[in-house]
């Protein structure tokens, strides 16, 4: 996989106070936050977790986008359709 560039000292950057970009590789999501420990270190399931997030992002959008399209058409609130638990 290709990863994006990431400029690493853009907020000296925006205040005028580095002379250049540094930049560095890095792969799509991982900004290096894992204070429990929990990312696995085998390539393989590295990916299937990877995987599962964006499976899991997906079927967040398509979820609101339904309460979306409940709203329009019904005119009401998510909330006031939702049943009470």
């Amino acid at each position: 996989l290709k990863g994006e560039i990431r400029i690493e000292n853009a907020d000296l950057i925006a205040r005028g106070e580095a002379g250049r970009a540094v930049y560095r590789e890095v792969q799509p999501g991982d900004l290096g936050f894992d204070p429990l420990g929990l990312f696995p270190k085998d390539i393989q399931q590295q990916r299937r977790a990877r995987n599962g997030e964006v499976n899991n992002g997906r079927l967040a959008m398509i979820a609101l986008t339904t309460f979306v399209i409940a709203e329009y058409f019904t005119g009401e609130s998510i909330v006031d359709l939702t049943p009470l638990f």
